[in-house]
């Protein structure tokens, strides 16, 4: 039972630090990003995209991994909302990183080549497309750490 609750809060730990950062872009952060110079936001991109990488890329995998441990320790519980709330976690999670796979990171790696004047591609539209994918990224993170806590709040009655 012991391991159980440590595994759920290592994971809930994790769900909160990936969904706060995208919830933070999709809430602050996409908005003011449209506000800047392409120049300055290619910068900014460049400067966080590697710390991004480097620190996140480990909890994104442990949280899938925990989250995969979860469903199954918890398998006796199927029909529950606590594991109904697991379930929408994991898919909004898998989105999540579909959507990193198949269009930041694509876009990041263009973005990574960018130098001031640069005139190779539409740098305004790869902003766009990039704020974009971010935010259906915040959306999709935002539904599941909701379905976390309901699921939480519900489990505690």
């Amino acid at each position: 039972m012991r391991a159980l609750k440590l595994i759920e809060f290592v994971y809930l730990f994790s769900y909160v630090i990936i969904s706060s950062q995208l919830i933070y872009y999709l809430l602050v952060m996409s908005d003011a990003l449209k506000l800047i110079s392409i120049d300055n936001f290619m910068e900014l991109r460049q400067a966080i995209d590697p710390i991004f990488k480097k620190r996140l890329s480990f909890v994104y995998y442990a949280c899938l991994g925990l989250n995969m441990v979860l469903l199954v320790m918890r398998r006796g519980d199927l029909f529950s909302i606590s594991y109904a709330a697991l379930i929408v976690a994991f898919l909004c999670l898998v989105a999540d990183l579909l959507i990193a796979v198949k269009g930041n990171i694509p876009v990041n790696n263009h973005i990574a080549n960018y130098f001031r004047g640069s005139i190779e591609y539409n740098w305004q539209a790869l902003r766009k497309d990039w704020l974009n994918y971010i935010t259906w990224r915040g959306i999709a993170n935002f539904i599941g750490i909701l379905s976390l806590i309901v699921g939480m709040l519900v489990a505690k009655k």
